[in-house]
Protein backbone atom coordinates (compact mmCIF):
# COMPACT_ATOMS: atom_id res chain seq x y z
CA UNK A 1 0.00 0.00 0.00
CA UNK A 2 3.12 2.83 0.84
CA UNK A 3 4.22 1.81 -2.72
CA UNK A 4 1.00 2.91 -4.42
CA UNK A 5 0.75 5.97 -2.00
CA UNK A 6 4.62 7.34 -3.27
CA UNK A 7 3.88 6.87 -7.33
CA UNK A 8 0.86 8.50 -6.85
CA UNK A 9 2.98 11.37 -4.91
CA UNK A 10 5.11 11.81 -7.42
CA UNK A 11 3.38 11.15 -10.32
CA UNK A 12 1.15 14.44 -9.03
CA UNK A 13 4.99 16.54 -8.58
CA UNK A 14 6.01 15.34 -11.90
CA UNK A 15 3.03 16.26 -13.68
CA UNK A 16 2.93 19.13 -11.37
CA UNK A 17 6.12 20.40 -12.25
CA UNK A 18 5.34 19.63 -16.01
CA UNK A 19 2.73 22.12 -16.00
CA UNK A 20 4.54 24.59 -14.29
CA UNK A 21 7.31 24.42 -17.16
CA UNK A 22 4.92 24.64 -19.86
CA UNK A 23 2.98 27.49 -18.31
CA UNK A 24 6.15 29.88 -17.32
CA UNK A 25 7.47 28.77 -21.04
CA UNK A 26 4.14 30.35 -22.93
CA UNK A 27 4.12 33.27 -20.47
CA UNK A 28 7.88 34.09 -22.08
CA UNK A 29 6.93 34.28 -25.79
CA UNK A 30 8.37 36.71 -27.92
CA UNK A 31 11.22 37.09 -24.89
CA UNK A 32 14.82 35.35 -25.71
CA UNK A 33 15.83 34.06 -22.03
CA UNK A 34 19.05 32.47 -22.85
CA UNK A 35 20.83 30.28 -19.83
CA UNK A 36 24.38 31.26 -18.93
CA UNK A 37 27.16 30.53 -20.56
CA UNK A 38 30.56 28.99 -19.04
CA UNK A 39 31.42 32.50 -19.55
CA UNK A 40 28.61 33.92 -18.05
CA UNK A 41 29.48 31.55 -14.99
CA UNK A 42 32.73 32.32 -14.37
CA UNK A 43 32.09 36.14 -14.07
CA UNK A 44 32.94 37.01 -17.80
CA UNK A 45 30.87 38.66 -20.19
CA UNK A 46 31.25 40.24 -23.43
CA UNK A 47 29.94 43.48 -24.35
CA UNK A 48 28.50 44.34 -27.75
CA UNK A 49 29.53 48.01 -28.12
CA UNK A 50 32.99 47.43 -26.11
CA UNK A 51 33.45 50.94 -24.12
CA UNK A 52 31.17 52.97 -26.09
CA UNK A 53 27.54 53.33 -27.37
CA UNK A 54 27.97 52.39 -30.46
CA UNK A 55 25.45 50.09 -32.05
CA UNK A 56 26.92 46.11 -33.94
CA UNK A 57 25.30 46.43 -37.48
CA UNK A 58 27.55 43.44 -38.39
CA UNK A 59 24.35 41.31 -38.53
CA UNK A 60 22.27 43.02 -40.51
CA UNK A 61 22.31 46.90 -41.64
CA UNK A 62 18.73 48.08 -40.41
CA UNK A 63 19.18 46.59 -37.00
CA UNK A 64 20.88 48.54 -34.11
CA UNK A 65 22.48 45.95 -31.77
CA UNK A 66 23.37 46.54 -28.09
CA UNK A 67 24.27 44.53 -24.88
CA UNK A 68 23.72 45.95 -21.90
CA UNK A 69 24.65 44.52 -18.70
CA UNK A 70 23.01 44.48 -15.54
CA UNK A 71 24.54 44.74 -11.78
CA UNK A 72 23.31 45.73 -8.22
CA UNK A 73 22.63 49.01 -8.90
CA UNK A 74 23.60 50.25 -12.58
CA UNK A 75 23.36 49.65 -16.59
CA UNK A 76 26.59 49.67 -18.43
CA UNK A 77 26.72 51.08 -21.08
CA UNK A 78 24.51 53.40 -19.47
CA UNK A 79 23.97 55.85 -22.91
CA UNK A 80 22.51 54.27 -26.27
CA UNK A 81 22.12 56.36 -29.40
CA UNK A 82 19.88 55.33 -32.49
CA UNK A 83 18.37 57.25 -35.43
CA UNK A 84 14.62 57.40 -35.85
CA UNK A 85 13.14 54.19 -37.74
CA UNK A 86 15.74 52.12 -36.53
CA UNK A 87 14.73 48.41 -35.38
CA UNK A 88 16.85 48.50 -32.41
CA UNK A 89 17.83 44.85 -30.51
CA UNK A 90 18.96 45.17 -26.92
CA UNK A 91 19.78 42.09 -25.23
CA UNK A 92 20.47 42.55 -21.42
CA UNK A 93 22.73 40.81 -19.19
CA UNK A 94 21.93 40.14 -15.97
CA UNK A 95 25.13 39.82 -14.18
CA UNK A 96 24.20 39.62 -10.56
CA UNK A 97 20.53 40.07 -8.50
CA UNK A 98 16.99 39.58 -10.30
CA UNK A 99 16.42 42.63 -12.64
CA UNK A 100 14.59 43.62 -15.47
CA UNK A 101 14.93 46.32 -18.10
CA UNK A 102 11.85 48.36 -19.28
CA UNK A 103 11.24 51.40 -21.79
CA UNK A 104 8.17 52.73 -21.55
CA UNK A 105 7.47 54.85 -24.19
CA UNK A 106 8.21 52.14 -26.41
CA UNK A 107 6.66 49.80 -24.71
CA UNK A 108 8.71 47.07 -24.21
CA UNK A 109 10.51 45.26 -21.34
CA UNK A 110 12.47 42.09 -20.45
CA UNK A 111 11.03 39.74 -18.66
CA UNK A 112 12.53 39.69 -14.74
CA UNK A 113 15.81 37.57 -14.99
CA UNK A 114 18.38 36.11 -12.35
CA UNK A 115 22.25 36.66 -12.64
CA UNK A 116 23.65 34.74 -15.48
CA UNK A 117 20.79 34.81 -17.54
CA UNK A 118 19.99 37.30 -20.73
CA UNK A 119 16.93 38.50 -22.31
CA UNK A 120 16.45 40.50 -25.30
CA UNK A 121 13.97 43.12 -26.94
CA UNK A 122 13.37 44.10 -30.33
CA UNK A 123 11.64 47.51 -31.41
CA UNK A 124 11.37 50.33 -33.75
CA UNK A 125 12.51 53.61 -32.47
CA UNK A 126 9.66 55.21 -34.35
CA UNK A 127 9.78 58.66 -32.09
CA UNK A 128 12.53 61.41 -31.78
CA UNK A 129 13.89 62.12 -27.97
CA UNK A 130 15.55 61.59 -25.12
CA UNK A 131 13.56 58.32 -22.96
CA UNK A 132 14.99 56.35 -19.72
CA UNK A 133 15.42 52.90 -19.57
CA UNK A 134 15.54 51.40 -16.03
CA UNK A 135 15.25 48.43 -13.71
CA UNK A 136 11.30 48.02 -12.88
CA UNK A 137 12.26 45.59 -9.63
CA UNK A 138 11.72 47.22 -6.16
CA UNK A 139 13.24 50.59 -5.82
CA UNK A 140 16.15 49.58 -8.57
CA UNK A 141 15.19 52.52 -10.89
CA UNK A 142 15.21 54.79 -7.50
CA UNK A 143 18.81 53.49 -6.80
CA UNK A 144 20.26 54.21 -9.99
CA UNK A 145 19.45 51.42 -11.93
CA UNK A 146 18.79 53.51 -15.00
CA UNK A 147 20.40 54.97 -18.27
CA UNK A 148 19.30 56.70 -21.27
CA UNK A 149 18.08 56.13 -24.98
CA UNK A 150 18.53 59.08 -27.28
CA UNK A 151 16.82 58.97 -30.58
CA UNK A 152 17.85 61.35 -33.71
Amino acid sequence: MNNKVIAIIALVVVLGGGWYLLKNQNSNSGIEINSPTSAQEEGTVTETPTGNNTPDTSSESNVKEFTVTGSNFSFAPSTLTVNKGDTVKITFVNSTGFHDLVIDEFGVSTSRINGGQSASITFVADKSGVFEYYCSVGTHRQMGMKGTLTVI
